[in-house]
């Protein structure tokens, strides 16, 4: 009996220890719950309270990503554009260049054909001079059909004429002006003087269709001659008329980076587009009539050594160490102990060929010369001006006459 009891007893202790762990468990599960939701709601009114920050900074993100997508987008455009643009200033140039070059060849075969003419072929010469003709040119020949035809039937024996050189100007009016200058046995065909030698004669070319057409002629008066038709000076010309056509792209919202970019490129492209241009031309002809105007003219009284370096900084290389060493007898040997006086006056200048550093330029010069006590006398040249770039400026290296190549 005594051992039932304290059995009982034992079993009775188990289950109240039992009981009392359950009900210890319930408590912790039901607090770690109540902790967990609590964590919940806390996060969840957390990422409430956050949720117009994070708004405003996804906003701003999403913002700036958007201005550095415009920005490389604007960066991109001005980057093709300039490249664009650069690419089509030097095809313009490369043209303009094979333009000239195509009008003055087309300006000498002209000239060369309407100096040779045949006597017994008279009807096919005019023909031949109509067939390289427009404008004025064409409406002139034309019109003097009939006497051309005779004069040229008058001729006692074949005429011949040979291009010595030709050089071209600055167009001007959508005309391309060639000079040349001919060894002629009748210069009177193409307006010379009857028995001289030589002529000097622009030629102005106009385009048409493939060919490069005759639209007038001009002789180019010298040694006093009255002209034809009021005649300006080299520097009364006009300068450079060259319209540049550009296309802008205008995008608002642009970087400086990208901006800067684009004005850097431009400026260089800019710069690239000069070399060959028709400005560089003008410039290349305004510096080599200058020199030469300046290195041929000349007075007893004005030989100073502030003189002489003024000329000599427009020469370079040898022809400017010559020109401080003997000053005037550089271009006319004797004319400071003859006491010389000189004034040379440009007529016309057209630049036949044209580098980064070297042009080569026909000149023109109407030249006075008079001997201290005698009557002045006038000369005519045709020299070819060499002109070497230096520090930036065309200075003139050579001047030589001009003969058949």
């Amino acid at each position: 009996m005594s051992g039932d009891s304290s059995t009982d007893g034992a079993a009775a202790r188990d289950g109240g220890t039992s009981n009392s762990d359950t009900r210890n468990g319930g408590t912790r599960l039901a607090r770690a719950r109540a902790e967990y939701d609590d964590a919940v709601r806390a996060e969840r009114e957390a990422w409430i309270a956050a949720t117009p920050e994070l708004r405003a900074r996804d906003r701003r993100r999403r913002a700036a990503l958007r201005l550095f997508g415009a920005a490389a987008l604007v960066l991109v455009v001005v980057l093709l554009a300039a490249a664009a643009w650069t690419a089509s200033l030097r095809a313009d140039d490369r043209r303009r260049l094979t333009d000239d070059e195509a009008a003055r060849a087309a300006a000498a075969a002209a000239i060369t054909r309407m100096l040779t003419a045949d006597p017994v072929h008279a009807d096919a010469y005019v023909r031949g001079v109509l067939e390289v003709s427009t404008g004025a040119q064409r409406e002139r020949t034309t019109r003097a059909h009939t006497e051309l035809r005779a004069a040229v039937a008058g001729f006692g024996a074949p005429t011949t004429g040979q291009v010595l050189t030709a050089g071209v100007q600055p167009s001007d009016g959508g005309t391309t002006p060639v000079l040349v200058v001919a060894q002629a046995s009748a210069p009177e065909l193409v307006g010379g003087v009857p028995g001289a030698a030589r002529i000097t004669v622009r030629v102005l070319m106009i385009r048409s269709g493939e060919r490069w057409l005759v639209h007038d002629t001009e002789r180019i008066l010298m040694s006093g001659a009255a002209p034809s038709r009021p005649r300006r000076s080299w520097r009364e010309l006009p300068e450079d008329r060259r319209f540049v056509r550009r296309w802008v792209v205008t995008i608002v919202l642009a970087a400086v980076v990208a901006l800067g970019a684009g004005i850097v490129l431009i400026r260089a492209a800019a710069g690239v587009a000069d070399h060959g241009s028709t400005g560089e031309r003008a410039a290349v002809a305004r510096a080599a009539a200058t020199a030469v105007t300046d290195l041929m003219t000349y007075a007893p009284d004005r030989d100073a050594d502030d003189r002489r370096r003024a000329v000599a900084a427009e020469l370079t290389g040898p022809l400017a160490a010559d020109y401080l060493g003997r000053g005037p007898d550089t271009v006319f040997p004797g004319a400071v102990a003859s006491r010389i006086t000189m004034t040379a006056e440009v007529l016309d200048a057209g630049v036949a060929e044209l580098s980064d550093s070297r042009a080569r330029v026909l000149i023109f010069v109407d030249q006075t010369v008079t001997v201290e006590g005698g009557l002045p006398e006038r000369l005519a040249h045709s020299r070819w001006a060499t002109m070497l770039r230096f520090d930036g400026a065309w200075r003139l290296a050579r001047l030589e006459p001009v003969a058949a190549r």
